[in-house]
């Protein structure tokens, strides 16, 4: 490789393009009725037209680029720096004209068009104003950060529960969007359905400097096994925290778990930057025209799955299939950079290239230049509602206003001059063998490792103990069982006094958006609490079946057990109506039952260490932050060994 690192390469930008349109497209509300009757279109646009899949291309050569030209992060704060000024100059524009228009529900599309440009030019001037200051935005932006994050922690409920001022809530609303921290507050929207995927995105640059190089630097001392090892260990632990952060912290959409997609990308980066010996096979074999076809509907089936195998299962199940993508598409994006293949070609194609080039605000703005196509429609009845002329005009109206932020706003980061952080072949090799011995790989770990026990405490309130229970079926040995004509009965033994909630790992068959859709009675999920005896029930109550689909442990709360402590309790879930798409189902092995107990503030003062006795408990009976924990502790155990030997 040369000795200094190509700052753009195409290929990704005609990837990056491509993906940014099949979302726009999945978000167009365009309801491709009329290609029915023309063989094989319906399929070709509902494959190209693939939002959720697409998103994680993005994070794919997210985690490549990442890995491509930034082995080494010999200033911390100044990559964090760079990151966010690319990131957040156009989705301040975009959030604050959301919020404009929101609070102020009466604009027609045309003042929303001047709305957008009057805000990206207020963000051009004042950019350009504060060129001199903008360390010490980006340190007081950090500040604002996590100030928000607190307030919303500790006050957001109570104030939005007691405030009768529209006001206040606007206010907490976009300061809570602006900083990005929608995920971590369940009782505050985004204001865009898009604004999800961006929130993992910041996190895996906050942690790739500490965490990821370090286990780059691993995989690379001690070979493929030990890299191998590496990547299955991650994913497992993306996985595990997020289903522990559906259960609590209710993060539902952010989906930790497609953070396989940055690992993915991590690993392609590392092997198209060495160019090794992966490296020279895949350029050996892509040469055959064979190979390249299958490159191609490998590609072309994972998209096509998204909408015919993925949709409608459950959020634990369509994970598993992002991870699958996500391997295809590191697969496809090496396939792509090696000229002269299939791929190359397709991903080079100029226009792919420009919507790339514009991707990023074409993915933020996508959603109001289809609302204004929408508005433009009903003023001109010529143009028929979802006809072909009315996609046409979604398509180019969304890449010109797309355009047209990229011009004024998004070309605003590359004019910022940053502390190179990509250095010289040689400096770079000096670095990276320092790398894995210095301060910053201990740190990581140490955070890794807060950050898993922070996750895995099972509850945040203060007031509420928990206590992890394992399911005996009755009915035998059954990793899954349907309650479709088919009720689950077991029992646990209370650990402590005011038992009140009862929570279970299920998901629902089908997708609760058509069920929701469907006018038919949607089945019921009936929980049912007995006492020691098995006989007398205590608590009966009814859910949709369609709202186990959020969850990953389900809950059910009832009036406080007072005398509860050491007690044996039997649970029974059963199912009213429904079939085979419209029916629940347990997981009766991989997951236990997790009980929540209230303690009063009084009782919490006169025996503190209850509540950290309980934690710590809580914890160590789970297999995932034991898996988690054991693995960075054998992280931190090599780095030490080669510590030594050095």
């Amino acid at each position: 490789m040369s000795t200094k690192v190509k700052h753009r390469l195409d290929v990704l930008d005609g990837l990056r393009g491509f993906a940014s349109l099949s979302v726009m497209l999945s978000h167009s509300n365009f309801n491709p009725v009329l290609f029915g009757s023309i063989p094989f279109l319906l399929p070709i646009y509902k494959t190209l037209s693939v939002g959720p899949n697409s998103v994680q291309i993005f994070f794919v050569l997210c985690g490549f680029l990442m890995a491509f030209l930034y082995p080494v992060v010999p200033n911390y704060i100044e990559f964090i720096r760079k990151r966010y000024a690319r990131i957040f100059p156009m989705y301040s524009v975009i959030v604050f004209y959301l919020w404009l228009t929101t609070v102020h529900n009466r604009y027609t599309w045309n003042l929303e068009i001047v709305i957008l440009l009057g805000t990206s030019i207020v963000m051009f001037c004042l950019w350009k104003l504060t060129v001199p200051i903008h360390k010490y935005i980006f340190y007081l932006f950090i500040i604002l950060q996590v100030t928000t994050i607190l307030f919303n922690s500790v006050f957001v409920s109570k104030i939005l529960g007691l405030t009768t001022y529209p006001m206040v809530r606007q206010l907490i609303s976009l300061f809570t969007n602006l900083t990005m921290t929608t995920e971590l507050t369940k009782d505050i929207g985004g204001l865009s359905f898009v604004f999800w995927s961006l929130s993992p995105e910041v996190i895996f640059y906050l942690y790739y400097p500490l965490i990821a190089i370090t286990l780059m630097q691993l995989g690379k001392k001690f070979g493929w096994i030990i890299s191998l090892l590496i990547i299955i260990g991650t994913t497992k632990i993306v996985f595990g925290l997020d289903g522990e952060s559906l259960t609590y912290l209710q993060l539902f959409s952010m989906s930790l778990a497609r953070s396989s997609g940055f690992i993915a990308g991590i690993v392609a980066g590392n092997i198209y930057r060495n160019q090794g010996v992966i490296w020279l096979w895949l350029k050996k074999i892509s040469q055959h025209h064979i190979v390249n076809i299958i490159f191609l509907l490998s590609f072309v089936f994972i998209q096509a799955g998204d909408w015919i195998i993925r949709d409608g299962h459950s959020r634990g199940w369509m994970n598993y299939y992002y991870l699958a993508s996500s391997w295809i598409f590191a697969l496809v994006v090496l396939s792509a950079l090696i000229e002269g293949t299939i791929l190359n070609k397709l991903f080079t194609f100029k226009p792919f290239r420009f919507i790339g080039m514009i991707s990023y605000s074409l993915y933020l703005s996508h959603p109001i230049s289809v609302g204004w196509a929408r508005q433009i429609t009903y003023n001109f009845p010529i143009i028929k509602d979802n006809s072909p002329i009315y996609l046409l005009l979604a398509v180019l109206i969304s890449i010109f206003v797309a355009w047209l932020l990229y011009m004024i706003v998004d070309r605003l980061y590359f004019s910022i001059k940053f502390s190179e952080v990509v250095q010289q072949k040689s400096s770079e090799s000096k670095l990276s063998s320092e790398y894995i011995f210095s301060k910053k790989s201990f740190i990581g770990i140490g955070i890794a490792m807060i950050l898993i026990v922070l996750v895995y405490v099972g509850t945040y309130s203060p007031t509420i103990l928990v206590e992890r229970h394992s399911i005996v079926n009755t009915k035998g040995f059954s990793l899954e069982q349907s309650l479709l004509d088919n009720p689950l009965r077991f029992c646990f033994i209370s650990g402590y006094s005011n038992l009140s909630i009862v929570a279970t790992m299920m998901h629902y068959q089908g997708s609760a958006e058509m069920t929701r859709n469907i006018e038919k009675h949607p089945a019921q999920l009936v929980f049912k609490l007995y006492d020691e005896s098995n006989k007398k029930l205590l608590y009966e109550t009814k859910r949709s079946a369609f709202d186990v689909e959020s969850f990953s442990v389900f809950p059910f709360g009832f009036p406080s057990l007072v005398d509860s402590k050491g007690k044996k309790y039997y649970v029974e879930y059963s199912q009213e109506g429904g079939g085979e798409k419209d029916s629940v189902v347990i997981h009766t092995i991989s997951t236990p039952v997790i009980t929540q107990y209230t303690i009063s503030r009084s009782e919490l003062l006169r025996n503190p260490f209850i509540l950290i006795f309980n934690r710590i408990g809580y914890i160590l009976k789970n297999n995932e932050v034991i898996f988690a924990l054991g693995f960075f502790m054998i992280v931190g155990i090599f780095i030490l060994r080669q510590k030594k030997l050095s």
